[in-house]
């Protein structure tokens, strides 16, 4: 990162009774995601997107059995499969907590994730 650059993250906390989850929160940055870009499916399924991170794996591997004359076709195939993750990988994490009981707290400007959590009070987790 660069020492002044700062980013947004989405700050989401459980709510309601989800299995003994109660009060427990996640930060999101915003914008590109290098680990979603370079890892592409292994992220997903270890983020618990599995249904994306398994559609990724069975691509990827599709994509590289196909015969050595297709590479003019494989090889694009791939590195757009790689940007689209690190372009919407964030986006796909809020929406997957958003439908399994989250709800957005707050969004703050920081140069870390520490920098974003110090910025969120106790009163805004608890509540």
């Amino acid at each position: 990162m660069f020492p002044n650059h700062l980013n947004f993250y989405f700050n989401y906390k459980i709510s309601g009774d989800t299995s003994g989850e109660q009060g427990k929160f996640e930060f999101i940055p915003n914008g590109f995601n290098f680990w979603a870009f370079l890892f592409t499916g292994i992220w997903a399924v270890f983020k618990n997107l599995k249904i994306i991170g398994i559609t990724a794996i069975s691509s990827g591997i599709a994509l590289n059995r196909m015969p050595l004359e297709m590479d003019m076709f494989v090889l694009p195939s791939l590195l757009l499969i790689h940007i689209l993750f690190g372009f919407k990988g964030n986006s796909w994490r809020s929406a997957h907590f958003e439908k399994n009981g989250y709800r957005l707290i707050k969004q703050v400007k920081a140069a870390s994730i520490h920098g974003a959590k110090s910025q969120v009070s106790l009163h805004e987790l608890l509540n």
